[in-house]
């Protein structure tokens, strides 16, 4: 790994892993969040859905189509916003993620391609150094 050939390099991969964990903790608890709202906007439409059905010759017969249809486009309305936060929060979460990623495989490969190395040993510390950039990039 990366930083038992470059020890100094470790505090800043500490820094970057102390962000994806604090993101991924509040993301967490954001979808959570989400997850219940999305539950309990379901819920409505799908009983409004099943009782509709069921009674579909009393709400003909009484003539009341447009109220049912508008209690009905305002639960789907409240549903469908609530999937498009789940929605929009992974995305911003996942944008997020990645910048992280990237913000390590560029440290990584300036850490790497930096370091210092001359004489007959630069041969030996320039497979080193290619073989930390290939490592980080096969793990991200």
């Amino acid at each position: 790994m990366v930083f038992v050939l470059y020890p100094w390099f470790t505090p800043l991969l500490l820094l970057i892993l102390a962000g994806f964990l604090l993101l991924d903790y509040f993301m967490n608890s954001g979808v959570v969040w989400t997850r219940r709202l999305d539950n309990a906007t379901k819920s409505p439409v799908l009983h409004h859905l099943s009782s509709a059905a069921a009674g579909v010759a009393v709400i003909r017969g009484y003539g009341r189509e447009t109220v049912v249809q508008r209690r009905f486009g305002a639960d789907l309305d409240a549903h469908i916003s609530a999937q498009a936060l789940g929605r929009f929060s992974n995305r911003w979460f996942t944008f997020r993620m990645d910048l992280f990623a990237l913000a390590f495989i560029g440290a990584t490969a300036a850490f790497v391609v930096g370091g210092k190395g001359t004489g007959a040993a630069s041969t030996a510390i320039a497979g080193k150094k290619g073989l930390s950039i290939r490592l980080i990039l096969y793990v991200v």
